[in-house]
């Protein structure tokens, strides 16, 4: 199955709610198919070129699709990070391929806009949840042999999206942080995750709520 093919499918079908609800059988034989190595190296692979790939999907289909790969309840996509038999290495090209999700997608496809009550745009809503309603999360490698280095790339990745100018990336970055913060199984991680909201609270053009909402991820007081 090719790149584009597998993109035309995650994204392309989705305008019904589901993306796989619309799928041929035989296309559907092919996606439920594809080994677990492969799967990594697709995801991997729109997360890296999100900017560019998902330009020509309306934003519902691209928050169906995205749901749909890295959702806790998806059939063996995103969770495949968590399966410590696969290679390291492609584990941490995905971790690592949420930069430029952020960087090329988040930040130019979301409104520059702190998610309170709600938004009329579903991107800033998955933007804003990511590290809730995705997979990825501290405490999800436990017996992982490998914890330590996936953690350190997960630390890398929000670090880097609470740099972006952009007050949505910022604020999906501290709600990731607070998580770590509250309900991580090592105090280090609590503590990675206060040092560098604390590096962030030293900026003096924040704006203002997105600061009381840096010091409440600090105590992981978020929802």
């Amino acid at each position: 199955m090719t790149y584009e093919s597998w993109i035309d499918a995650i994204f392309g079908f989705s305008e019904s709610g589901d993306p796989d609800e619309d799928w041929p059988d035989e296309l559907a034989a092919q996606i439920y198919g594809l080994p677990p190595e492969e799967r990594l190296h697709l995801i991997a692979a729109i997360f890296q070129n999100a900017g560019r790939d998902l330009a020509r999907f309306s934003s519902k289909q691209a928050v169906d699709g995205l749901n749909y790969l890295t959702h806790e309840s998806s059939d063996d996509w995103l969770r495949l990070v968590r399966e410590s038999d696969l290679p390291l290495q492609s584990r941490l090209m995905v971790i690592r391929a949420l930069n430029p999700l952020y960087r090329d997608f988040f930040a130019h496809r979301c409104d520059d806009i702190m998610n309170e009550n709600y938004t009329d745009d579903p991107l800033n809503s998955l933007c804003y949840m990511f590290w809730d309603a995705s997979v990825l999360y501290i405490n999800g490698f436990k017996d992982d042999p490998d914890e330590e280095c996936l953690i350190d790339a997960m630390f890398e990745v929000l670090e880097n999206a609470l740099a972006l100018p952009h007050r949505a990336c910022q604020q999906s970055a501290l709600h990731g942080l607070g998580h770590s913060i509250l309900t991580s199984r090592k105090q280090s991680y609590s503590e990675r995750g206060q040092k560098i909201i604390d590096v962030y609270l030293k900026q003096k053009n924040i704006d203002d709520r997105l600061r009381k909402y840096a010091l409440q991820a600090r105590t992981g007081m978020i929802q």
